[in-house]
Parts: structure tokens; C-alpha cells; sequence
């Protein structure tokens, strides 16, 4: 004999309730979990700048006007790279750098390497802010790479740099032809031999790199590859030209 409808009707809706139906996440429920997830990992960032900047980048074709201003670059195991230009208190920094490509007269300004090429045809002019309180003052010109910037490449082995002076900084801006006055070379004043961890050697003739009057105001070195040179660094990495007083 069937049981009465009562009873399956009371047994069906027992089954129904026993039994639970996965339901769908809202979307509120979506975007809350992914800003919590956001705020994880800019927590455990070693370096809050950087999301700051993914999440707010700068236009393609803006720079900061000083290259400490550059967040760290990162070595391999997520440690931010120190700006370790020797230290003291008579090294003057750049405040910004240039590529420059002398045939067609093109400056891209604060890129994020420097780059020295002969086979691209590129140099790199290095401008510094020079204290007036140099005057009377010896300086010296000299190049170190920081061995934990990833950035570095050099070919040869040590390869040898020409460092010239020039008539004027290169503008703050990307240009396609820096033909205005004072955008020419002065000088050859002397060579450098790259050393990939630490500084570079002043290298035969000339030798005007070494204990020359200190100049004040905005000053420009270029450096260029002499004969069939490869040279790359980082920018704001603790590589590159500083200067040396005493």
C-alpha cells in the first residue's frame, strides 16, 4: 500500500533541505576579496613604491628631473639594489643622463639604462647640478658599476670608454635632432677602462680626467665607445660617472 501524499510531500521537502546547493558569488563579494588580495601583497612588497607606481603609472614620456628620484632596481632575490656610488662627502652625483645617438642628433632623456654602443651609434652624456662651493676645488672624473646591478653588460672584457666635454646639457626632454647651439663636443679629455664591479681605471692619453679645476654651475661629460665597444648599466642602480673633489 502507497503511504499517503502527505508523507512523501514531508519526505521531499526533508531531501531538499538536507541537501546543500552551491550558490554564486556575488559580485560585491568579487571585488572585495580582490582588494583584499591587492592590499596583501602591496604589505608584503619590499618596496611600497612600486605598487604605488602600477597602480598610478607616469605617461611613457615622463621622467623625474633627478635620477635618485628612480625607485630601486631589484636584484634577483627581491632585494632593492643600494645607490652605491662610492660614498663620501666630496663625490658629486649626475642629476640626470641622456642617450644621445650623434648621427642623428637624437636625446632620449633620463632612459632607464646608460649605453654606450658602437655598433647603435649611441652615447651617453652625463649632466651634474656642480656646487659653487667647488671653486678652487680639484675634481676628478670616474665611473663605477655596482656589481649587483643587473643591468650591467660589457663587451671585451674591460672595455674602454672615450669621455669628452661638452658645450652644454642636453634639454630635459625626448628630442629627435639636438642641433641648437652648444649641443657640440669640446673636448676629448681623457679614457676609461670599465671594470664590471667597481671603479673604472684612467686609461693612457689623455689624462685631463685627474685633478682638474673644479667647475661650477650645470656641466656635461659624454661617454663614447672607443673602437667596436658594448657597454650598459643602470640607470639609478649605483652605476655610472660621479664626480670627485678635494
Amino acid at each position: 500500500m502507497s503511504p499517503p501524499h502527505s508523507i512523501l510531500a514531508a519526505l521531499i521537502l526533508f531531501a531538499t533541505a538536507a541537501h546543500s546547493y552551491p550558490t554564486a558569488t556575488p559580485l560585491d563579494q568579487i571585488a572585495s576579496n580582490a582588494d583584499a588580495l591587492e592590499l596583501t601583497l602591496k604589505e608584503r612588497s619590499p618596496n611600497p613604491q612600486y605598487w604605488a607606481n602600477q597602480m598610478n603609472p607616469a605617461p611613457s614620456d615622463s621622467y623625474p628631473n633627478d635620477p635618485s628620484d628612480i625607485a630601486p632596481d631589484f636584484n634577483h632575490d627581491g632585494a632593492a639594489l643600494s645607490k652605491r656610488f662610492p660614498t663620501g662627502n666630496n663625490i658629486v652625483k649626475p642629476f640626470y643622463i641622456s642617450q644621445f645617438n650623434p648621427s642623428s642628433q637624437s636625446v632620449t632623456h633620463n632612459p632607464t639604462t646608460g649605453k654606450v654602443s658602437f655598433s647603435g651609434g649611441v652615447t651617453t652624456i652625463f649632466t651634474f647640478n656642480m656646487p659653487s662651493n667647488l671653486a678652487g676645488r680639484k675634481c676628478t672624473i670616474g665611473f663605477s658599476l655596482e656589481s649587483r646591478d643587473n643591468s650591467v653588460k660589457l663587451s671585451n672584457g674591460n672595455p674602454v670608454v672615450m669621455v669628452y666635454s661638452r658645450a652644454s646639457a642636453p634639454p630635459q626632454m625626448n628630442i629627435r635632432s639636438w642641433t641648437t647651439a652648444g649641443s657640440n663636443r669640446v673636448d676629448h679629455i681623457g679614457n676609461l677602462k670599465l671594470n664590471r664591479n667597481g671603479n673604472a681605471d684612467i686609461f693612457e692619453t689623455p689624462t685631463s680626467l685627474r685633478d682638474f679645476d673644479c667647475m661650477t654651475m650645470q656641466r656635461a661629460w659624454e661617454v663614447a665607445p672607443r673602437f667596436n665597444v658594448e657597454a650598459e648599466w643602470g640607470n639609478g642602480a649605483g652605476s655610472g660617472m660621479y664626480i670627485s673633489y678635494k
